[in-house]
């Protein structure tokens, strides 16, 4: 009896170490079937011409699916599909968006005539920014979109949580319900920017051009918009609790049922805006602003004297900053 067990036992271990050396046979096989997809994905990615867009397309949902399979890889296709938006995106860096306001009604008098970003961009943003096919929220610390030409881009609803997009011009570009907290947006340009229903929350937007932009239903409680530009902006229901508006330009925006409960709108330029049924504290709310008698108040709120910005009190404000 003995001898059985002994033999039992030696024959279960060996039947152990067995399987534990399949499964780490297999685990290297899928690891080095990995391997080669992310080198031949690189390897087509890399090929220039409108007539290798297919191949390049091919790269880019190859490295989405590595993206998704080998998280160890994840950091490293991220970086990868970053580089290639940033060289390979129209214009390379950023160019500046001509202002192209009719001071008298906000429309815009020439339009852009540039072609939209081609395919393989549009798919390289949407494998970057897109986290609903992943098991979990990839990381996006690591894309590196600075300085790149993404106007009129298409990234609706895309993740991009701490994206770095210093520099960068998305102009005309749709970002309607997409997640901006945290993402860095010092000196982005955003004319005529679809922004509806985004979050901007606590975001760092003050210096940037946002003329024309619709930020109808957005989340901007707790953003920095010092001496932000949002010339005929769009921003009806909009939270802005917290945000500081100081020496903003919201010449002839639409800020219709916004929330400016409580914002300090010291310097806010307001002429011709419409802040019909907005929620402010009261009439202090707009003591230090600028407005005449174009711009359209709620009911309960009188208006402020056209040289109430002015008066000792609001200097002593402006000076307190400093």
């Amino acid at each position: 009896m003995i001898v059985l067990a002994v033999g039992l036992y030696v024959t279960n271990a060996a039947n152990r170490a067995q399987q534990e050396a399949n499964r780490e046979q297999q685990r290297l096989t899928a690891q080095g079937q990995i391997t080669d997809r992310f080198t031949a994905s690189i390897e087509q990615l890399g090929q220039p011409g409108a007539d290798k867009v297919d191949v390049r397309l091919g790269a880019i949902y190859a490295l989405r699916r590595i993206m998704r399979d080998s998280a160890a890889d994840r950091p490293a296709v991220v970086e990868i599909l970053s580089a290639f938006v940033r060289v390979h995106s129209v214009g390379g860096a950023a160019a500046p968006t001509p202002a192209r306001t009719d001071e008298a009604t906000g429309t815009a008098s020439v339009r852009d005539t540039r072609v939209p970003p081609p395919v393989d961009i549009h798919a390289a943003l949407a494998a970057l920014g897109d986290r609903d096919s992943l098991s979990d929220r990839p990381d996006l610390t690591r894309v590196d979109l600075s300085r790149t030409d993404l106007r009129r881009i298409d990234l609706a609803g895309k993740d991009l949580g701490l994206a770095n997009l210093e520099g960068s011009n998305l102009s005309d570009a749709d970002l309607t319900g997409a997640d901006l907290v945290g993402a860095n947006l010092t000196g982005v340009e955003l004319f005529d920017t679809e922004l509806r229903g985004a979050n901007l929350s606590g975001v760092d937007l003050r210096d940037v051009q946002m003329d024309r932009a619709r930020l109808d239903h957005a989340n901007l409680a707790g953003a920095t918009l010092t001496e932000a530009t949002l010339r005929f902006a769009v921003l009806t229901d909009v939270d802005l609790s917290n945000t500081d508006l100081t020496d903003a330009d919201l010449t002839g925006a639409d800020l219709t049922d916004t929330d400016l409960f409580g914002v300090d709108l010291l310097g806010v330029g307001l002429n011709r805006a419409n802040l019909e049924r907005a929620r402010l504290l009261a009439s202090e709310n707009l003591r230090c602003a600028f407005v005449d008698d174009q711009t359209r108040l709620p009911a309960e709120v009188a208006r402020p004297a056209a040289d109430a910005h002015d008066d000792p009190e609001c200097r002593a404000r402006r000076a307190r900053l400093r």
